[in-house]
């Protein structure tokens, strides 16, 4: 659900047209300077860094619960640990 939400984002801004004439076209100024390695899924990158980041703030969250007891007593959080 998250790639197809990305994608339809990258549509709107035109996300792989800009990352290729960025990087892939041979005047594209990261292209010169990286090389024209293999070409990547914008979009599947991007909604994956998504998720990571997602992971990330989740595990933040998780061990600032874990270490203050006064966080676990928010509603969202007693309504999930009574079950």
């Amino acid at each position: 659900q998250v790639l197809t939400i990305v994608q339809q984002a990258g549509v709107d801004v035109r996300l792989r047209e800009t990352y290729s004439s960025v990087m892939l076209k041979g005047g594209g100024l990261l292209g010169a300077v990286l090389g024209s390695g293999p070409t990547v899924d914008i979009q599947a990158h991007v909604g994956q860094e998504l998720l990571n980041a997602v992971g990330r703030q989740l595990a933040t969250e998780e061990a600032a619960i874990r270490k203050d007891p006064a966080l676990r007593k928010t509603p969202a959080l007693q309504e999930i640990l009574k079950k």
